[in-house]
């Protein structure tokens, strides 16, 4: 997977197959992700990409599932069957840190750090 800001040269979200398929490249989207804003799932194999309008799933096929998380992302990280989102919120001008329970399909914490701070990388 690629997923480039959209810079020049870059495009977006694609899936380059190996050697051993005769698919070559598929282009999902044509919008990529800031840097450290996406994550691949380890029980699922999706590609976790975050953007200023939510958080979107890609499988090798095709866009899957979304949720809303709107604001700028800082980090997103898939962490087990959760996905951690670090984002702007732009009511408060706080960093917002939300853990969403894939399987579940809810939100299991919304956390606001205080004022001037921001998450660049979360380590596993």
């Amino acid at each position: 997977f690629d997923t480039g800001d959209g810079a020049a040269g870059s495009v977006g979200v694609v899936c380059l197959e190996t050697a051993y398929s005769s698919r070559g490249k598929t282009v999902l989207d044509e919008r990529g992700a800031q840097v450290g804003c996406s994550s691949v799932m380890r029980e699922t194999g999706e590609l976790v990409v975050g953007r200023p309008d939510g958080v979107f799933a890609y499988t090798t096929e095709d866009r899957g599932g979304a949720a809303a998380f709107e604001g700028d992302k800082q980090c997103v990280q898939a962490v087990g069957r959760y996905i951690l989102v670090a984002s702007l919120d732009e009511k408060s001008h706080r960093t917002a840190v939300t853990v969403y329970d894939v399987r579940n399909k809810f939100i299991s914490l919304n956390y606001f750090l205080p004022v001037g701070q921001t998450v660049r990388e979360v380590v596993v």
